[in-house]
């Protein structure tokens, strides 16, 4: 198998893996379906992968992505407040 098919079929079994929720025991199935859809025409999921993840980099840039939640005191305000109320 190419060298370079091989990586792209891992990595795309990897993100499958992921997206189901990391499940045990089905790293065949995972691979298998990775490697039709980078074999079978038209079915680049490499592409698709590519354009999702640009996708979210511009969402996120435009301030639409996913909002992590702030640690208590993680500004410097909120740090100042916590160190005031502990005295």
């Amino acid at each position: 198998m190419d060298n370079d098919l091989e990586v792209r079929i891992r990595e795309r079994a990897y993100e499958l893996w992921t997206q189901e929720g990391r499940p045990h025991g089905r790293e065949r199935d995972h691979w298998d379906q990775a490697r039709r859809e980078l074999t079978t025409p038209g079915g680049d999921a490499v592409a698709a992968t590519e354009a999702k993840r640009e996708s979210a980099v511009a969402e996120q840039a435009a301030g639409r992505g996913r909002k992590r939640a702030k640690a208590p005191g993680s500004t410097p305000a909120e740090a100042a407040a916590t160190v005031k109320t502990k005295r």
